[in-house]
């Protein structure tokens, strides 16, 4: 198993929920990815952590681990775990 690249805790109070996809928007950048690449991405953690943090209480956890195409990203709340994948080109690996 690959060692993540950065993990980040956020409290999952929705005040603080667009922490983590700015951070992970910006990583998106970082790796070579696109404006629209960003905002899709972003959009779909957003999502996706609205659907498992229904509550205030607790933390968000989110994992960034590269794969040989992209990376991925692996969120914990309130005891569920999902996993978004981010693919890469070829050149921007």
């Amino acid at each position: 198993m690959t060692s993540p690249v950065f993990t980040l805790h956020v409290p999952a109070d929705p005040e603080f929920r667009s922490i983590a996809s700015e951070m992970i928007g910006r990583y998106v950048d970082i790796a070579g990815g696109t404006e629209s690449d960003r905002l899709a991405f972003e959009a779909a953690l957003t999502k996706t952590v609205d659907a498992m943090c229904t509550n205030a209480n607790g933390d968000v956890e989110l994992s960034c681990v590269p794969l040989a195409t992209g990376f991925e990203i692996r969120l914990t709340c309130n005891g569920q775990t999902s996993v978004l994948r981010h693919p890469l080109t070829a050149e921007k690996r």
